[in-house]
């Protein structure tokens, strides 16, 4: 029934939607070069900066880059960034590499809308036709640490992907994804948005993604030598709720996520059936702007989040051969409530100071009450203080960029990582100096299976210079050093299937990354290497 509605809805949206994206073609193109390669962004420092001088070696890449370049997946999006690449984590799950370090354990943070992904229970990112790529707006990505301002799954890098607002969308929007492997739909996704904009103060979006995916219909032969066909047996289905509203300084963001998998790649061979694996994630934000003045602003913010990552509802048997009888079953429950509260100051014309402190609560709950999670426990309770500062003077010759996190977490103690930045930009030329300390704290599953386990720690120094060649081409080039102390390492027993994690001594990864972005009336081009 699906496929057939995707089909009908996909013939009617091309005619639709091929006059909508020719307009919205020609007025990318007839914009200014300048304003897309040097918008002001907020990713890296708060307060917004032009890209060129922002504390942060950064990508952005708009919604139209992402139209234009046939990307389907986030996986296709990021493949277009210097640095990111993908491997299979166990049960077939893909998950994220970065600057040749395995990032699934809680490295990188993926903001969607504000919202971070990473599961709290072993801190990984389930990939694959899972995000609804058509509601974004810009992606913007730090490539390097951002655990100053955003806290310890930003140790490598930060995505933040920012959707289509209400005025973005002024209507209903819908599109259709359809793909087709030779034995198997690559993938049939709906997406459906919502935006309204009633007088100056409310702003209303909402959005809707459902789909079916497939991994691959080729064989598969895992590392203990098992073969199984992929066709119905690595399923990728998503289903998305995103709710939007803006009023007066008020932001409400809920959002929904629902990501059911498939898998028959356990740690100790090949399942006898596929068994589901559901990733569930719930989020409420409420946030407000409060201006105490035209130099000052207070925010305030509460989050919540729950989710059920790694799900196996009902009990699976583990081996190919029938004959061995062990099985699985894993359904916990982990809850987030955090409190924050930020202030920005600026004491004069080229100088500001953002300061701020936070409070958060885990509870983990496990619901089948076994001896696989939680190390036994039913519950488990955690919680962490933190408080940060960052200061930035726009100087003459040099901006100066400083900031410092403190954490104190109530299981593995306290965490402190400064960094430091200097940047400017004369005329054609640009130049970032940076130093940056940062930390992956261990996640609550981890703690369990490792009672004495500490979060690792990491210092990374990065050089990038740039030139613009005209108005419409611009080059950048940078350097970087990273250093991880006492790295999380994940492995599995390949008997009993048991997880286990340690702190592993060091892990040294230097390299060299080029982007060049060329912006003409008959389209773009965008390059870049990593070494």
């Amino acid at each position: 029934m699906l496929k057939k509605t995707i089909i009908v809805l996909f013939i009617l949206l091309v005619l639709i939607k091929s006059q909508v994206s020719a307009e919205q073609g020609n007025s990318y193109y007839e914009s200014n070069p300048e304003e897309l390669l040097f918008a002001d962004i907020t990713v890296a420092s708060i307060k917004p900066m032009d890209i060129r001088e922002t504390p942060g070696i950064v990508t952005v890449i708009t919604e139209d880059e992402i139209r234009n370049s046939g990307a389907r997946d986030l996986i296709d999006i990021l493949r277009l960034v210097p640095g990111f690449e993908f491997g299979v984590d166990v049960f077939g799950v893909v998950g994220l590499g970065f600057r040749g370090n395995w990032a699934q354990e809680g490295k990188i943070s993926l903001l969607w809308d504000g919202q971070e992904f990473a599961d709290l229970l072993w801190s990984n990112l389930a990939l694959g036709n899972h995000f609804p790529i058509d509601q974004i707006k810009q992606v913007e990505i730090i490539r390097g640490p951002g655990s100053v301002i955003y806290g310890g799954f930003a140790e490598l890098a930060v995505i933040n992907v920012v959707t289509r607002k209400a005025g973005d969308i002024n209507g209903v929007n819908a599109s259709v994804t359809y793909g087709q492997m030779k034995n198997a739909a690559a993938r049939k996704n709906i997406n459906i948005s919502y935006g309204k904009v009633s007088g100056d103060d409310l702003n209303f979006v909402s959005s809707v993604f459902l789909g079916q995916g497939s991994q691959s219909d080729r064989q598969y032969t895992d590392f203990t030598g098992d073969t199984y066909n992929m066709s119905n047996n690595s399923e990728l289905n998503p289903f998305n709720v995103n709710i939007g509203l803006e009023c007066k300084g008020v932001n409400i963001r809920v959002l929904a996520d629902r990501y059911n998998t498939t898998y028959k790649d356990d740690t100790a061979g090949a399942l006898v059936e596929p068994s589901n694996m559901n990733f569930d994630s719930y989020f409420f934000d409420l946030k407000y702007e409060y201006k105490l003045g035209n130099n000052l602003i207070l925010t305030p913010r509460f989050n919540y989040k729950r989710q059920e990552p790694w799900k196996v509802p009902v009990p699976v048997t583990l081996l190919i051969d029938s004959s061995d009888s062990s099985s699985y079953q894993y359904d916990t429950t982990v809850e987030r409530f955090t409190e924050n509260i930020m202030l920005s100051y600026d004491p004069a014309e080229k100088i500001n100071i953002i300061t701020g402190m936070e409070y958060y609560n885990d509870k983990a709950r496990d619901n089948l009450n076994g001896t696989y999670s939680l190390a036994g426990k039913q519950e488990v309770n955690y919680s962490n203080f933190a408080g940060y500062l960052q200061g930035i003077v726009n100087a003459p010759i040099v901006n100066i960029i400083t900031g410092a996190r403190y954490e104190n977490h109530s299981d593995y103690g306290t965490s402190f990582v400064p960094r430091i930045a200097l940047t400017k930009s004369f005329d054609r030329y640009h130049f970032k100096i940076l130093r940056s300390n940062a930390f992956r704290p261990p996640s609550i599953e981890q703690i369990g299976v490792n009672k004495d386990i500490k979060p690792e720690s990491t210092i990374v120094t990065e050089i990038e210079a740039g030139y613009q060649f005209s108005k419409k081409m611009f080059l950048t080039a940078n350097v970087f050093d990273t250093i991880l102390d006492k790295p999380i390492i994940y492995f599995a027993d390949t008997v009993t299937g048991a997880d286990n994690y340690v702190n592993f001594d060091k892990v040294i990864t230097r390299g060299l990354e080029l982007e060049c972005k060329l912006k003409e009336k008959w389209g773009y081009l965008n390059m870049n290497y990593s070494f």
